[in-house]
């Protein structure tokens, strides 16, 4: 049985996800060490996340190439 995605189309996705959970708890982390955990933090951190999901997810598609490259030729 083969799968529902390309095995690109996989690495697509994972970067994906990557990003999103990576920006979702950094950006909490940020969020409550630069401002606290009380009174409206789940607003900031929000925003906070907004913005770094726009920003995570270019990223990893852009270098996740020449990152995968450079880890491929230490371990050869």
């Amino acid at each position: 049985m083969s799968g529902l995605l390309s095995r690109r189309g996989a690495h697509v996705v994972f970067i994906c996800m990557m990003a999103l959970v990576m920006s979702l708890v950094m950006s909490g982390a940020m969020t409550a060490v630069n401002t606290g955990v009380g009174g409206a933090f789940m607003s900031r951190w929000m925003r906070a996340f907004g913005v770094a999901i726009f920003v995570a997810t270019p990223t990893a598609l852009l270098i996740s190439g020449p990152l995968r490259r450079a880890a491929d030729s230490l371990a050869k």
